[in-house]
């Protein structure tokens, strides 16, 4: 029986899945303007809109809003920012300044306390970042909109200029889609293409970190050499079978021998189709080759857990309130070649085999059965070849 497939990559989107840097951390080129808003959204707004800096008894972010510190992907937010008129912006207009108004409520948790809430100068702060962030945005030039035509001229001019007995091991992503999107700018632009080499880099089974190589002057292709992933052809043959926009022409010469060279109908996809198809189930397994049991995964990366646990080569910690399952929880680490193998062992119930105060010892298999617990199933995250991690979701069985 095929076992479940699941993927919890922390990174979600192309443009959310994956930035540059941490998302609760200002980038490194941040302008005056934006360590200034940085600074009032960590005092009066992280503590409900932050993921990872939620206060005490709070497990989620406030109205499913946990970004306030990604100061990019903010201003990127529609939903928060309203770029054309950037004082009509939601996120200015649900603060209460100094505390004076009595139907706004932000900051939701001050109460009667002014003291606690934005001053007008805070608040000024984060006018005048989306007052420049705004500027700079409508500073940048115009780009060219890039035609399907005009991509796969690309393409295949770039494989012309490689040896030909490479060609059917070239496979291209693209970005043109982002390119022509006149509302993102450079800056989006860049995390989107870091988003791409991640998400080629965590379905990679290949030591070797992918990096992109310039293809074209627009730079809205990236070219894969399959093994440089360690893919084959009938791994780029899995993502063609599904992939909703491959186009075929009976008068285009150049996407016939595109085609043509590189011995597929598909050889070039769209980079946000990938990052949101190819991270889940069940491609995402596919796509790297991972076995359909979990006693399998530990054959193919070398891991005996059950000797392991036998031996005391283990490190673990058990909860019995987790924040993940609603039930106890086992987490356990095994050495990897690459690094490590975490594990978990989670329950359906608290009661009898299932109670880890009970039983903490192990699983069946790994010790006599009068003292091994019986648990449900497991999440696993490991160290791929390249150093990026891997994720697996199993039932006991």
């Amino acid at each position: 029986m095929r076992c479940v497939r699941c993927v919890f990559l922390v990174l979600g989107t192309l443009a959310t899945m994956i930035s540059i840097g941490l998302a609760d951390s200002l980038p490194n080129n941040a302008t005056m303007e934006e360590k200034a808003a940085f600074a009032v959204l960590e005092k009066h707004c992280a503590r409900c809109h932050q993921d990872g800096q939620l206060k005490a008894g709070l497990l989620e972010a406030e109205k499913g809003f946990g970004h306030v510190l990604d100061l990019r992907r903010l201003w990127n937010d529609d939903k928060y920012v309203k770029k054309d008129d950037v004082t009509a912006s939601l996120l200015l207009g649900n603060i209460n300044v100094g505390g004076d108004s009595s139907w706004l409520e932000m900051p939701y948790d001050c109460g009667n306390d002014k003291a606690c809430f934005p001053t007008a100068e805070e608040y000024e702060a984060l006018e005048n970042w989306l007052l420049k962030a705004a500027m700079q945005e409508n500073l940048e030039p115009s780009r060219d909109t890039i035609t399907m035509e005009t991509e796969i001229e690309l393409a295949l001019s770039d494989l012309n200029s490689l040896p030909t007995h490479r060609h059917s091991d070239i496979r291209y992503l693209s970005l043109r889609v982002q390119h022509n999107d006149t509302k993102l700018n450079s800056k989006s632009l860049d995390e989107h293409k870091a988003a791409l080499l991640k998400t080629l880099n965590v379905l990679s089974t290949n030591a070797a970190i992918f990096k992109h190589i310039k293809v074209d002057p627009y730079q809205i292709l990236v070219r894969v050499q399959l093994p440089e992933l360690g893919w084959s052809s009938k791994t780029w043959q899995l993502l063609e079978e599904v992939y909703p926009y491959g186009v075929s022409s009976q008068v285009d010469t150049a996407l016939a021998n595109l085609q043509r060279q590189t011995h597929t109908g598909v050889p070039i996809i769209r980079a946000d189709w990938l990052a949101a198809t190819a991270t889940v189930s069940p491609l995402y397994y596919d796509v790297l080759g991972l076995p359909d049991s979990f006693q399998f995964l530990e054959k193919t990366l070398g891991v005996d857990s059950f000797s392991n646990i036998k031996n005391g080569q283990v490190a673990r910690a058990g909860f019995q309130k987790s924040g993940v399952s609603a039930n106890n929880r086992l987490i356990e680490r095994h050495d990897l070649g690459t690094g490590f193998f975490w594990t978990s062992y989670d329950f359906a119930g608290n009661k009898s085999r299932q109670n880890l105060f009970n039983f903490p010892l192990g699983p069946i298999g790994a010790l006599e059965s009068y003292l091994a617990f019986e648990h449900d199933g497991g999440e696993t995250i490991f160290t791929l070849p390249n150093g990026f991690h891997g994720y697996y979701l199993n039932t006991v069985d």
